[in-house]
């Protein structure tokens, strides 16, 4: 017998599409690998539920059991007796994901943790201005682009100016050109809009600590390809639940010691930006809400006695705010203390107005 194990992924297979397919009648149901029989010629086509650390789902074809996606269950009663190491699920039937936490008497049970919206709906849009095709998706009241924007502009480039990351995960764009990037009928989205799907995807503060929350939110906004797997304290998290599908496509940070003054055009600090966090667990996106910045204070700190208001907007320097996950972690919304943040490069998702 040969098999697939794949983490807690989504297997390229969002929730919402999922909710399109019949529901998955099991011919089989195990508690581990090793109780799996033989994948034989007579079981070709029969589908299996391994309720190990990860609730995989397998098909018999040609003689192997391939895993056709993972953390997910159709009903409760799939679900197995709770341990510290299980995985958090998607429940279709439920439409909702559940994880084994500790009720107020530290007795471990499967927990609600966060409901699914039932009419997530994937489409797609195409860009009149160049062509590009992007995968959309409907949640709750929003529609989101489900791919990172990739439309070129001034002041926007691809990870380390290579065209191959682009194609996967979309440009990067300073603050100005975010907010001209998006195509009519869309827009960058503020922090209270980016806050409406956070708290979609946000678990229960009363059923798991802050930090727990944050990572399983990551996890289940997250593509199930492209991010490190993502864990909440070792258990494996159901990825993209809700079809947002975020890549870790990286930004630049300031690296400083660039001699650089407030009077410096802004071309002095560029040449001391640096890409970082392509491909590994960092997703920065630009929000449209600018942090106000006290010119006056700067002026007087860096005695600089004509750099007038006017002059600071002309080179675009100012900051403004942005959600960063990293590692697990989110930061919102994170402004840089910098005045020249908005020449940081991050992507863009656009939000239908």
């Amino acid at each position: 017998m040969s098999a697939f194990l794949a983490a807690c992924d989504d297997s390229g297979t969002s929730a919402n599409e999922s909710s399109k397919e019949k529901p998955i009648t099991l011919d089989i149901r195990v508690e581990s690998m090793g109780m799996l029989p033989n994948c034989t010629e007579t079981r070709e086509g029969e589908i299996a539920l391994v309720a190990d650390s990860y609730y995989n789902t397998y098909k018999c074809e040609m003689g192997s059991w391939i895993v056709v996606r993972s953390c997910t269950v159709e009903r409760l009663d799939d679900l197995s007796a709770c341990t510290n190491s299980s995985p958090f699920v998607l429940v279709k039937s439920e439409s909702a994901v559940y994880g084994c936490l500790a009720d107020e008497n530290k007795n471990q049970k499967w927990t609600k943790m966060v409901d699914v919206p039932k009419d997530l709906y994937e489409s797609s849009f195409t860009d009149a201005r160049d062509g590009q095709v992007y995968k959309t998706v409907k949640i709750g009241n929003q529609v989101w682009m489900a791919e990172n924007l990739n439309y070129v502009t001034d002041s926007s480039f691809c990870y380390k100016d290579s065209i191959e990351y682009c194609s996967k995960y979309g440009r990067l764009y300073s603050w100005n050109a975010a907010m001209r990037a998006c195509p009519s009928g869309w827009h960058l989205p503020d922090t209270t809009e980016w806050r409406v799907l956070l708290n979609i995807a946000w678990p229960d503060s009363t059923v798991m600590s802050p930090e727990l929350a944050e990572s399983a939110a990551t996890a289940m906004l997250s593509s199930d390809s492209g991010f490190r797997r993502l864990s909440t304290n070792g258990r494996y998290v159901v990825h993209n639940v809700f079809g947002f599908a975020m890549l870790p496509a990286g930004g630049t940070f300031y690296g400083g010691g660039s001699g650089c003054s407030m009077q410096s055009e802004a071309s002095c600090f560029l040449r001391s930006i640096y890409f970082t966090g392509l491909g590994s667990s960092l997703a920065i996106f630009w929000s449209s809400t600018e942090t106000y910045i006290d010119w006056t204070s700067i002026r007087n700190e860096d005695s600089v006695e004509d750099l007038s208001d006017s002059i600071a907007n002309a080179r675009g320097y100012g900051t403004a705010s942005s959600l960063q996950f990293i590692s697990g972690r989110v930061n919102a919304f994170y402004s840089s203390d910098l005045s020249l943040g908005k020449y940081f490069l991050y992507s863009v998702r656009c939000l239908k107005d």
